[in-house]
């Protein structure tokens, strides 16, 4: 079922298969239907490598799209704000919050994040981490200190995922 808004140029309420889209128009330019499926995507970072090089990724993000270290847009171009919903949820104050997972066995990473230019814009509950690390020790990490975090860590993306309205993919 579509319904067409004739003062916004918009369709909306389009449904391919499991996907739910949204649809938009342009009719002013050349009679052409634009049609743009809002896809998500939802950045897993995890230990203490995957969450400095994802620091970095959300500054280059951030600047890209002008969003400042608090998620307010501060850019000067429409086009900044164009895509903006495939990495980042906007919360109801007008923010821009990361789509992003972080985790880690030991608090050291994450207090580094945290406390890093970028550091508030995540949401605090997507933050999941241990206490104690694996000390470099790959069985330590899978079979004790990973395995008490597993359920926490998939709880976070299952709610992350569930917020999106058409999952592109995920990242890590």
């Amino acid at each position: 079922m579509l319904d067409y808004d004739s003062d916004s140029h918009c369709l909306h309420g389009q449904h391919h298969g499991s996907d739910l889209c949204f649809v938009t128009s342009d009719l002013s330019t050349n009679n052409q239907l634009h049609f743009r499926k809002m896809r998500e995507i939802l950045h897993i970072q995890g230990g203490q490598c995957g969450n400095q090089i994802g620091s970095k990724f959300w500054e280059v993000v951030c600047d890209e799209h002008g969003i400042d270290p608090t998620g307010r847009y501060v850019g000067t171009s429409d086009l900044q704000l164009e895509r903006v919903n495939v990495y980042y949820n906007e919360a109801s104050c007008g923010r821009f919050v990361p789509r992003a997972v972080l985790m880690d066995l030991e608090p050291g990473t994450m207090d580094a994040v945290r406390t890093g230019p970028y550091g508030q814009i995540f949401r605090p509950d997507n933050f999941v981490f241990g206490q104690s690390g694996a000390g470099n020790n790959w069985a330590k990490g899978h079979y004790t200190e990973g395995a008490e975090l597993i359920d926490s860590v998939l709880d976070v993306v299952r709610k992350e995922a569930e917020n999106c309205d058409c999952l592109q993919g995920m990242v890590s």
